[in-house]
């Protein structure tokens, strides 16, 4: 984690690291009692995490033969009221 505060830290200076997470892309750690409770993260840097575990999970689905069929196109256009 490249940096830490406390919970009292961060209710005190929280717009100073909401505006160092949204420019720097900085994540913060948040303690309560010793351990890490929270993290702020830029959500662009979610996005890619979130992208990336679904590409995990399908890579091991497909590993495993596991994978859910996929929808067929036309079904998807009926779906969304394409056709």
């Amino acid at each position: 984690m490249n940096n830490t505060r406390t919970l009292a830290e961060a209710h005190a200076d929280f717009d100073v690291l909401m505006s160092r997470v949204t420019r720097s892309r900085e994540r913060i750690a948040i303690t309560d009692q010793g351990l890490v409770a929270a993290v702020l993260i830029n959500p662009l840097d979610l996005a890619d995490l979130e992208d990336a575990l679904a590409v995990a999970e399908y890579q091991l689905s497909k590993e495993r033969g596991t994978l859910k069929p996929a929808i067929p196109h036309d079904e998807v256009r009926r779906l969304l009221g394409l056709r």
